[in-house]
């Protein structure tokens, strides 16, 4: 390979463009906004009403006791207060239907518009649902994507045969060679901490970031990466080490590894390893930091993503590598895009989820979350 013929322009999906791939769908926020609206309406005309027919309540008490005083009076005046006592008895009953029509009004309107309420709540509850959890899938399928570029990468730049001399001849011009292809990689691929060739004990070759990470006597033998790349068949396949914090940047990071083999050949022996130490931090964290969600949303609105074991790998609060843990979470994990409702440390909140389905060869397993809270105003 006498040339890096791929950069970092072709790939499918780089950091840079990650926002290009978001769907703000304007539409489904419009119509929750909308709904959000109806819902304040309707509480408003429930108070309203409410306050109206406690008015009535008040001026059918004092028209029942004029009534009443009328009947007094009538009484005390003899014949000449009967015509009185008539209108004072006719009063009265009017105002005993008054009540009545009050209280069944109570009873009835007020119960509708409160159940009205309760139904356009769940709508709005559901579309705020249903649009979360699409966000959350689009995040998912993002990470997937660009993670799929990381195994091509490092099973691709494995073939170049500079890095198979140096692991056999480890004459001090091939390690220098090999560090200067390495080096060439980096620059284009500014995705990678750094870029790391070890032989089959795990003994460090050389490195693309050689002058900035000293690690010529390290040995990684140790390293899932290293091990699972031991375990794969050949360089057609890839090894792995999830979300970490690296020990020489501070930074949490993602290792893809893959066999070097003789002539870049994988029907040939093994003779070394080459491992690709990703940013992951630059990739997941800007995902999930610019999921769109409204200006108004993004106070009370949390965005994850976690692994199979509830790992927190990426985390608007930046709880990174905490562990993820909410009610009903293994039912909501255990489908492939949803919500649930729940009640956590006094508030109500909505988890809506997303499970990674991959892309092409690749496929994380992780779940994507967004937790909302649900205003109860």
């Amino acid at each position: 390979m006498d040339s890096i013929q791929k950069t970092t322009t072709e790939e499918k999906i780089t950091i840079d463009s990650l926002d290009e791939n978001i769907d703000e769908s304007p539409n489904s926020e419009t119509k929750n906004t909308s709904l959000d609206r109806v819902i304040e309406i309707t509480k408003l005309m429930s108070h309203d009403t409410e306050k109206a027919l406690d008015t009535i309540n008040t001026i059918n008490k004092k028209t029942e006791f004029l009534a009443i005083n009328a009947l007094i009076e009538a009484s005390r005046t003899g014949d000449a207060g009967k015509g009185f006592q008539v209108v004072a008895e006719s009063i009265d009953v009017l105002a005993t239907k008054t009540k009545e029509a009050v209280e069944k009004m109570r009873k009835e309107t007020i119960s509708k518009m409160s159940e009205l309420g309760k139904i356009i709540e769940e709508q709005s509850v559901n579309i705020t649902g249903n649009r979360l959890a699409d966000l959350a899938l689009t995040n998912i399928d993002l990470i997937d994507r660009n993670l799929y570029e990381r195994t091509a990468d490092v099973r691709w730049w494995a073939t170049d045969n500079i890095f198979g001399i140096a692991l056999l001849s480890k004459t001090k011009e091939s390690i220098q060679e090999a560090q200067h292809r390495l080096g060439t990689i980096l620059k284009s691929y500014t995705v990678y901490y750094d870029l790391v060739l070890v032989d089959l004990e795990g003994n460090v070759i050389t490195n693309a970031q050689a002058d900035k990470f000293d690690i010529s006597n390290q040995n990684f033998a140790s390293k899932q990466w290293f091990q699972t790349a031991l375990k794969t068949s050949n360089g057609s396949e890839y090894g792995f080490q999830s979300v970490h914090r690296s020990s020489t940047s501070g930074s949490h990071t993602m290792t893809f590894s893959c066999k070097v083999h003789e002539n870049g050949d994988p029907n040939r022996p093994a003779i070394g390893v080459l491992a690709a130490v990703f940013n992951w931090d630059g990739l997941a964290q800007q995902v999930v930091n610019g999921t769109p969600i409204n200006q108004d949303e993004k106070e009370k609105t949390r965005v994850c993503i976690v692994d199979e074991n509830g790992t927190i790998l990426a985390d608007t609060q930046n709880r990174i590598l905490d562990k993820f843990s909410i009610p009903k979470m293994n039912d909501l994990f255990a489908k492939k895009q949803g919500f649930v409702k729940i009640s956590q440390r006094g508030e109500e909140q909505l988890v809506c989820h997303g499970l990674s389905h991959g892309y092409e060869t690749y496929a994380s397993g992780w779940h994507s979350v967004i937790i909302q809270d649900i205003s109860n105003n």
